[in-house]
């Protein structure tokens, strides 16, 4: 049996500024923690792991989709506004 989500995202992005200077953090980004699991997330500085989580927890809003933390929505798209 699988355990439950503990937090889950899907197809969450985060961009920063827009034209030639747009920064996309986060594009398209899919996961999902288990709960009673450890979770390591991994990567080079600069691609994403912090404002993933950041997102995640609602501390940062997301430009669009939303994540989901003990099935409640945290972080709706474009506001991050707690729901």
């Amino acid at each position: 049996m699988t355990n439950p989500s503990a937090a889950v995202a899907t197809t969450v992005s985060k961009i920063y500024g827009s034209g030639d200077g747009e920064v996309r953090a986060l594009d398209d980004v899919s996961v999902q923690f288990e709960k009673g699991k450890f979770t390591a997330i991994m990567g080079p500085s600069g691609s994403g792991k912090s404002t993933l989580m950041h997102c995640m927890a609602g501390l940062d809003a997301l430009t669009r989709k939303k994540a989901k933390m003990n099935n409640n929505r945290k972080a709706n798209k474009k506001h991050g506004k707690t729901k």
